[in-house]
């Protein structure tokens, strides 16, 4: 069963509605899954997470981030090759929901626990404002607007994306169907087959709606999935590398370390996180 939090725990003077921390997570460590009474979110800085959240599990690379409700349960763990490091807000129920009013009117705007995405812009602004919270450390008015501020840019963020990414109906579905095995194992030609557009055309406007080119996605789904055998299976690290499409096996691992920090054999070996 999942541990419980509770406002009251971290914070007994009534007048404070956010609470803030930064999380290190050394390769191999692990928060151990829990929910809370409170709202909060958390940006990555440096490294990657993997996150698991109801029954999701979602890899967390620096400038992402997820906002999380009371009683969505998640825990967090670095299973890759480098440390790495995340900021945390913690917003006190009834002051989310204060903010959230204009926006979400009656609801709360945090329906599927939403990942988002600050893009490298938005992250070093996220950063300068973080570093000047912490010149007014004691000054609890100030921080407690900037606090209200950096919480307001992560929900304009949620809400835009919402809107914006509308993407054509066919686009949406080739994405879903790209995220099948039996799709990405077979790469970029399978891609402009089930498309039925010219290369070039997909190229731009999937990454107008996605912030990636097709490949890069591929590549992501291939990733995901020799992640997902890795922690769940036995089978030989040449044949996981062949079932998620890649032919050469020293070509999966580079990638694999480029993207994780370290091989796929060490992946594994710390099986244990994993269950």
């Amino acid at each position: 069963m999942a541990q419980r939090f509770y406002w009251k725990q971290y914070v007994t003077d009534k007048q404070v509605t956010f609470y803030i921390a930064d999380l290190v997570l050394k390769p191999g460590e692990q928060i151990e899954a829990h929910c809370h009474d409170y709202y909060e979110f958390f940006v990555v800085l440096k490294g990657t997470f993997l996150e698991r959240c109801n029954g999701q599990e979602l890899v967390m690379q620096p400038g992402m981030g997820q906002l999380l409700g009371p009683d969505d349960v998640h825990n967090l763990s670095n299973p890759f090759g480098e440390q790495n490091l995340l900021y945390n807000i913690a917003v006190r129920k009834d002051r989310y929901e204060q903010l959230t009013a204009p926006l979400f009117g009656n609801g709360n705007g945090s329906k599927d626990a939403p990942v988002f995405d600050l893009g490298s812009e938005s992250l070093e602004g996220f950063r300068e404002k973080i570093r000047l919270l912490h010149q007014l450390w004691e000054s609890s008015g100030e921080k407690e607007f900037l606090l209200q501020s950096i919480c307001c840019d992560v929900l304009v963020n949620i809400l835009l994306k919402g809107r914006e990414n509308s993407a054509p109906d066919w686009l949406s579905e080739l994405y879903d169907r790209m995220q099948e095995p039996e799709n990405f194992t077979q790469g970029l030609t399978r891609m402009l087959e089930l498309a039925g557009k010219s290369q070039a055309y997909l190229n731009r406007i999937f990454y107008k709606y996605y912030g990636q080119t097709p490949t890069a996605f591929i590549n992501s789904c291939r990733m995901t999935e020799a992640c997902r055998l890795l922690r769940s299976t036995e089978e030989k690290i040449l044949d996981i590398a062949y079932s998620c499409g890649y032919e050469n096996l020293s070509y999966f691992n580079r990638q694999f370390r480029a993207r994780y920090g370290q091989t796929p054999k060490e992946y594994r070996s710390q099986k244990r996180f994993f269950e």
